[in-house]
């Protein structure tokens, strides 16, 4: 028999209540403008998501084109490159030049997996 998980999550709204985070806000815009590497490191259900979803849409009021992709359960190289290339197409399939710069990137692209 499968157990369900008692307890329904949803994705919260990027423009609803989100509160103590001001500081990782402001910290993860800032290394996102000086184009810094950042990693996220906490439990499940602690926010992760939410953050960087709010720091993109910050991103977005300054025109800086932001994908999400979620790595979890990756199982390879190709569905690494899979799962970048859709999330690319989708927020860049209504900008022709911009869609064609991203299949640039992503035909130089070379992830390695460590």
């Amino acid at each position: 028999m499968i157990s369900k998980n008692p307890f329904y999550f949803r994705e919260l709204p990027t423009d609803g209540p989100f509160c103590n985070r001001e500081q990782e806000l402001q910290d993860l815009f800032s290394h996102a403008q000086s184009l810094a590497n950042v990693v996220l490191y906490s439990p499940r259900r602690f926010g992760k998501t939410s953050l960087v979803k709010r720091v993109q849409l910050l991103l977005a009021q300054e025109d800086v084109v932001t994908i999400y992709t979620h790595f979890y359960g990756i199982t390879s190289v190709e569905d690494l490159a899979s799962r970048m290339a859709k999330a690319v197409f989708k927020i860049t399939q209504a900008k022709e030049p911009l869609f064609k710069k991203a299949v640039r990137i992503i035909k130089s692209y070379r992830p390695i997996m460590v």
